[in-house]
């Protein structure tokens, strides 16, 4: 049985050390990978091409961002077959390679990546019948208490 001297020093033994200032400071310099931002990625009609989805990310990830958004929307420009302009048709299998690629690819430069399903909020149109839209929105309201980290 351990006395409450025991079970004190138990906990003074176990606790982690609290990083330094110099060691908070760097985190801030240089975060891990897990921690740093997020960027939204528009493909406008997925008119994307491998050797661009790689050049991008290797520039995002330069420049210090920890990861991708996909968010697939409407074309800006029509199909050219004369210059090799091209929308990918959404979920088609073109577009699911270059989901594909830029996945593995991100994976390989150590970024997160997340897709969205698309550019509507809430997701629809004018083709939705109103007995199928969105209706209600949902909130909640939690007390957080204070010096409390875990749920």
């Amino acid at each position: 049985m351990i006395g409450l001297a025991g079970v004190i020093a138990l906990m003074a033994w176990s606790a982690p050390p609290e990083p330094s200032l110099d060691a908070l400071h760097q985190s801030f310099v240089d975060p891990p990978s897990n921690a740093r931002i997020m960027m939204r990625w528009w493909w406008f009609g997925a008119a994307v091409t491998k050797p661009e989805l790689a050049r991008e990310l290797q520039t995002m990830k330069a420049g210090g961002i920890g990861g991708v958004e996909i968010q697939p929307v409407y074309p800006l420009a029509l199909d050219d077959p004369q210059t090799g302009f091209k929308n990918l048709p959404y979920l088609s299998p073109e577009f699911l390679d270059a989901v594909r690629f830029t996945s593995d690819k991100a994976r390989e430069l150590g970024l997160r990546v997340d897709m969205t399903l698309c550019s509507g909020w809430p997701y629809g149109g004018p083709h939705v019948p109103v007995s199928q839209a969105a209706g209600a929105l949902r909130f909640e309201s939690v007390e957080i208490t204070p010096g409390v980290n875990s749920v």
